[in-house]
């Protein structure tokens, strides 16, 4: 068995399922190497709403916290059919977890408009590299490129497919290659909000024992 942690991420779309744990895993340990290694697991939600995400939370979460399977949990969803921008659903979405009451730290990551959004940012130092899931896929144009910032474009796999040459963006198929290739280090990364939230939330699991993160607004 592991002496690691076994952290639980609960995703809205197909290809997150293999995508996040591979981006969790390189990114915890670019924050920090020394924290105890997590092994990843995933499962999905029909729909990043209060009704749905308690049941979820209730009728998923809670048994396998309690049977001792796991040790952290991070919700994700998109923005891009959402009426409220990450900065103010994030911490609508951590009232909902607080409610809960759960007894590990949990915390809540928010892409602006899909998840695909910190691929298009990290798409300069993507150029020429070759894209990969278990096969070949082809390789990114030297050129590629897109004209809006990324936190814009609205059909965030679309433009993505566009500017790799694909003929079609498939989730399940070419999320998890694109997320091999994000380099943590592009200038495009450090340029979107939602990417620096993410890596609160990843440091905050990573290193409290109860919580959740983002903190609950201030009453007005």
């Amino acid at each position: 068995m592991s002496n690691g942690r076994r952290g639980l991420i609960l995703v809205e779309g197909e290809g997150d399922v293999d995508a996040l744990p591979n981006l969790f895993s390189r990114l915890a340990n670019e924050l920090d190497a020394s924290v105890p290694v997590v092994t990843w697991k995933t499962q999905r939600y029909p729909h990043l709403s209060e009704k749905h995400l308690t049941s979820v939370l209730d009728r998923r979460v809670r048994p396998l916290i309690k049977g001792g399977y796991v040790d952290l949990l991070v919700v994700t969803g998109d923005s891009d059919d959402k009426t409220e921008c990450p900065a103010k659903f994030g911490p609508k979405v951590s009232s909902w977890i607080r409610s809960a009451n759960l007894s590990i730290p949990a915390s809540v990551a928010i892409f602006e408009q899909e998840y695909e959004v910190l691929c298009l940012a990290s798409l300069a130092s993507m150029r020429g590299r070759t894209l990969r899931s278990g096969v070949e896929l082809g390789v990114i144009p030297a050129g590629a490129t897109i004209t809006r910032p990324p936190h814009e474009i609205r059909d965030a796999k679309g433009a993505l497919g566009d500017a790799a040459g694909l003929i079609s963006y498939k989730p399940t198929i070419h999320q998890l290659a694109f997320t091999r290739l994000i380099d943590f280090a592009d200038p495009g990364l450090a340029q979107l909000a939602c990417f620096g939230t993410l890596k609160n939330s990843l440091r905050f699991v990573l290193t409290q024992s109860a919580g959740v993160y983002p903190p609950a607004p201030a009453l007005m």
